[in-house]
């Protein structure tokens, strides 16, 4: 079901990014816009600027990390 609903959305233009671990979130004060930093499922760090941002965690991820881990600091 997961799979339908992440396929619909990126239709729609959605940037999904599976596997990710979220690192940093910013809000730009002028423009509104977020930024925000994350590592790939192959380790790569990436940043990019968004006008919002969802994110969901499922069974596996969420049980790879620490809760303190979760905690999203710039």
């Amino acid at each position: 079901m997961a799979s339908l609903v992440v396929k619909a959305m990126e239709q729609d233009g959605l940037k999904v990014l599976m596997g990710c671990e979220p690192r940093c979130i910013s809000k730009d004060e002028k423009s509104g816009r977020l930024t925000m930093s994350w590592i790939t499922p192959s380790l790569e760090q990436m940043r990019d600027q968004f006008d919002t941002i969802l994110m969901a965690a499922g069974k596996s991820w969420y049980k790879s990390l620490a809760v303190a881990e979760m905690a999203v600091q710039c």
